[in-house]
């Protein structure tokens, strides 16, 4: 998806420290465009808030949007 131009969210209800740390020791910091942790704002999955938060970041609708 990155290759085809898409745009990357990540949204995990572990701290945003914690998926930091993941993502680098995977080798996968800087995948995605933009990264929510649970702590990262004042509601958490499954509260629909922080997958809002990503698709206006991407500026696009929900139709625009896949969630996996």
């Amino acid at each position: 998806l990155q290759v085809r131009g898409c745009w990357l969210g990540l949204c995990s209800n572990q701290d945003a420290l914690s998926v930091h740390a993941l993502l680098h020791a995977r080798g996968l910091q800087g995948r995605f465009d933009a990264v929510l942790g649970g702590d990262s704002l004042a509601t958490r999955k499954p509260d629909p808030a922080p997958l809002r938060w990503l698709q206006q970041r991407a500026g696009v609708g929900p139709e625009h949007c896949l969630l996996v």
